[in-house]
């Protein structure tokens, strides 16, 4: 590994580039072509056959099976002596996502998710947030997000190799 030229390193960060923007088949599936009028509110069940509070965490849930993405639903998680329930926490990102899915359609509610977001951003907590508006198009909405996350992630790995190059 001490070997590799600047050159060398620079093809492998294309190759995983490539490698993350590739486009995956399954995404379009068509499994979820029904449209329900209202995200919200309805237990729903996954693919995996856990039950979620919602349509749109299930198809959150059913996203990340497909994808291969290990998550945890509703992982406790306690910042500033307040336990909180993040809907998915995708341990290999250290990463929580969260569906508000009653933001703007209800103030207690909203009033609610601003003091959790808050809570998020005061503890650096990596949140991916998704809200009613992304609902039509929630799988492209958190595939986008995911893209982000991911090249972060490899990022973050190139950079501690290139580190340990060095040491």
């Amino acid at each position: 590994m001490e070997n590799l030229d600047p050159r060398t390193v620079i093809i492998i960060f294309i190759v995983i580039i490539i490698f993350i923007f590739s486009p995956d088949k399954k995404t379009n599936s068509g499994r979820n072509k029904k449209r329900s009028k209202s995200p919200r509110g309805i237990k729903s069940y996954t693919e995996k056959g856990e039950m979620v509070r919602s349509k749109a965490e299930a198809r959150i849930a059913n996203f990340l099976t497909r994808k291969s993405i290990h998550y945890i639903y509703e992982n406790p998680l306690t910042l500033e002596g307040i336990t909180l329930k993040p809907d998915f926490y995708l341990p290999t990102y250290n990463t929580y996502i969260e569906f508000f899915g009653l933001y703007n359609r209800n103030l207690k509610y909203t009033e609610s998710a601003k003091k959790k977001r808050k809570l998020y951003r005061r503890n650096n907590i990596k949140v991916i947030e998704l809200f009613p508006e992304d609902y039509r198009r929630l799988e492209e909405e958190l595939n986008n997000k995911l893209i982000f996350l991911r090249i972060f992630h490899v990022l973050k790995s190139i950079i501690k190799g290139i580190k340990s190059l060095f040491n």
